[in-house]
């Protein structure tokens, strides 16, 4: 690699809670005896919102080249926001604690930002690679781009600033990625996709049916209160969707005894997904 640019230095955020197993293999990954990419370049900021538990002294005994800072407590939007004003970077990476950075993840973001000085947001990435295995699995893989999951993009400090970072308005944290790619878009910011940086994101359990009935408020928060749609056709998009999304993934998976705990939730988040709806339009006054 060419000679270190401090004016590139990037700030690692990773946001946690109550998930020290995971956020210890995560910091694994991130070593500076692993990532391919001199030390001096890069910081490690751990955000943690725990309450039960903390991860202070996991950081102080096992990753003393992170740093651990005390979450707000008011949910991922805003513990990633927390952590990037710790930052010291001219860049804002951010990952979350069950992801797996590849050994090559930030010299691929270290050099894409030297390659294309002119672009201010690159996004990574991201893969499952044990895949999905279980209708009661998920995990945001994004292997061409377009998406810019929090999980796995850089921003210019300046930019994330100027646009007061992450929206932690949102009733669930659900969306809030959404909402900072549309915003990008409205200010004519461009992002590119680094294909070389690249995040293994294990999957993870699907809530059951009740909280993911609950979750859509956050749906309907964004497209109806943020982006003014209007309440019907949201709504017959959003059954429509949870329709075809569940359906999809209990038949193209194995069939097995998980598919009927996967349709038993689909059968619980269909129709309280109805009920709340009608209590959403009157809390937000549609």
């Amino acid at each position: 690699m060419n000679a270190i640019d401090q004016t590139n230095f990037i700030s690692v955020i990773i946001p946690t809670y109550h998930r020290n197993d995971l956020l210890a293999l995560c910091l694994d990954q991130l070593s500076p005896m692993i990532q391919h990419i001199p030390s001096d370049c890069y910081e490690v900021i751990v955000s943690d919102d725990g309450t039960k538990q903390t991860a202070q002294q996991l950081i102080k005994e096992k990753y003393p080249w992170a740093k651990w800072v005390e979450g707000p407590r008011k949910g991922p939007a805003a513990n990633r926001n927390n952590g990037a004003k710790y930052a010291k970077g001219n860049w804002l990476l951010f990952t979350d604690d069950d992801c797996l950075p590849e050994p090559n993840w930030l010299n691929a973001y270290y050099e894409a930002i030297k390659e294309h000085s002119e672009i201010k947001v690159f996004e990574g990435k991201t893969v499952c690679k044990l895949g999905i295995k279980s209708p009661l699995e998920t995990a945001p893989i994004n292997e061409t781009g377009g998406l810019l999951w929090s999980c796995n993009f850089a921003i210019k400090r300046t930019i994330f600033e100027r646009l007061q970072g992450f929206n932690t308005s949102f009733p669930f944290a659900h969306m809030e990625d959404v909402e900072f790619r549309e915003r990008l878009k409205d200010n004519n910011i461009e992002f590119q996709f680094s294909k070389d940086a690249v995040i293994d994101h294990p999957p993870r359990a699907i809530n059951s049916g009740f909280f993911l009935a609950k979750y859509h408020e956050s749906e309907f928060y964004y497209y109806v209160v943020l982006k003014k749609d209007k309440v019907f056709p949201f709504a017959t998009k959003l059954i429509k969707n949870i329709i075809r999304f569940r359906l999809e993934s209990i038949l193209h998976n194995k069939f097995s005894t998980l598919s009927f705990i996967a349709f038993y939730n689909f059968c619980i988040e269909l129709p309280l997904t109805f009920f709340y709806l009608f209590q959403w339009v009157k809390k937000y006054k549609f």
